[in-house]
């Protein structure tokens, strides 16, 4: 009786693990989508836009003290063509 448990709560812990691992799938995303130019009147619609992202990103504490205060963020350019 004891091995059915013991099997139970690893098939449960593994379906656990597999749902968590899908719900972190989704990723990371620096934009959004634009959905306005799908209702634009004609038969041909283009859009351009650049965003030019500064974060201003410092370390307050460090295991090496020469990093504190400095900025450890890069800027980044989002190009979009529509």
């Amino acid at each position: 009786m004891t091995t059915l448990r013991i099997k139970a709560l690893l098939g449960a812990g593994c379906m656990s693990l597999a749902m968590i691992g899908s719900a972190n799938a989704g990723g990371f995303s620096r934009g959004s989508a634009d959905t306005d130019i799908l209702f634009e009147q004609g038969n041909f619609n283009m859009r351009s836009s650049v965003t030019y992202v500064t974060p201003t990103r410092k370390f307050n504490k460090n295991g090496n003290p020469k990093l504190v205060g400095t900025d450890y963020a890069e800027d980044y350019v989002i190009p979009s063509l529509r």
